[in-house]
């Protein structure tokens, strides 16, 4: 649906901005803003010509067109604004881009992709937003909704993947939801 279609959107565009840090390059707020619009209009067009009938798997179908509900573009333009723009205008206006130039990039030691670690011979798949080496190993995770019990269940398979990954001790790893919905973001 849109909510999550937008939350996904915001996690690709920040592990862009993330990546193009690591690389010692930036983006501009407007530029963020721009590319998730472009992003955004491009998935409503897929889904709104039913492309994803023809490649399912790259392109968006989405329950609301399927299911031709209506009002979908005030819903459209309501998530684009407040749910996916918001989000990211608090990512980019946190303080956050700052706080990392107190790191080199190579304590940059995973941005937003899919690994895996062995826990009693099971493989167990995790994808960490953000994680950072200093004093701790501190792992960020991006909310773009509220709260919830699960968010730190969630961090602390996080956890396990970092504790597996890096050898390091539990306790040397810092959990942090970041709640991009909030006008105050803390990380």
């Amino acid at each position: 649906n849109l909510d999550i279609w937008a939350g996904e959107g915001a996690h690709e565009i920040i592990k862009a901005i993330l990546t193009v840090k690591s690389k010692g390059g930036k983006f501009t707020l407007e530029d963020v803003l721009a590319k998730s619009t472009q992003i955004f209009n491009q998935g409503i067009t897929q889904s709104l010509n039913s492309d994803w009938k023809k490649k399912v798997k790259s392109n968006l179908n989405l329950f609301e067109h399927y299911y031709q509900e209506e009002d979908v573009v005030e819903k459209i333009e309501s998530i684009l604004k407040n749910k996916l723009h918001f989000s990211l205008t608090n990512f980019y206006n946190s303080g956050f881009l700052d706080f990392l130039d107190k790191y080199s990039f190579q304590d940059y030691l995973h941005i937003d992709s899919l690994d895996s670690f062995n826990l009693n011979g099971m493989k167990i798949y995790a994808a960490p937003d953000f994680m950072v080496k200093g004093e701790f190993f501190y792992l960020y995770d991006w909310k773009t909704g509220r709260a919830s019990n699960e968010d730190i269940l969630q961090l602390s398979c996080y956890r396990l993947y970092a504790v597996n990954k890096w050898q390091v001790v539990k306790d040397k790893v810092k959990l942090i939801p970041v709640y991009l919905a909030n006008q105050e973001v803390d990380f």
